[in-house]
């Protein structure tokens, strides 16, 4: 279960950064520009409401750089299949329109307002 503590521990990574881009100079394409966006990911099977509550409210290190998360959990069907299910967990942005679209017996539907 993704913790406060993770959220620390990501934080004193994330606190290093810059250790990345000295030690590996190749890992970043600086003719995009000089400063890569950065974005902190916690991964676990499950995370504390309130950590999650935190992060989709819209959690910054240092104000800068977004915090989010994943759970991920693998099932077994009965047909020897692995599924994978996943949630994730970012900032809420809430825009006016929605953008969804929907395949239906091989022709794309957008959702209506």
């Amino acid at each position: 279960m993704l913790k406060h503590q993770h959220l620390k521990q990501l934080e004193d990574y994330l606190k290093e950064k810059e250790q990345v881009l000295t030690k590996f100079p190749n890992i970043w394409d600086f003719t995009i520009g000089d400063n890569p966006k950065w974005i902190g990911i916690m991964i676990g099977e499950s995370i504390e409401p309130d950590l999650m509550t935190k992060i989709r409210k819209g959690y910054y290190y240092n104000s800068d750089i977004p915090i989010a998360a994943l759970t991920l959990n693998r099932y077994r069907g009965k047909d020897g299949n692995v599924y994978v299910v996943t949630d994730t967990y970012f900032i809420e942005k809430v825009t006016g329109r929605d953008f969804t679209k929907y395949v239906f017996n091989g022709t794309t539907i957008k959702k209506s307002l």
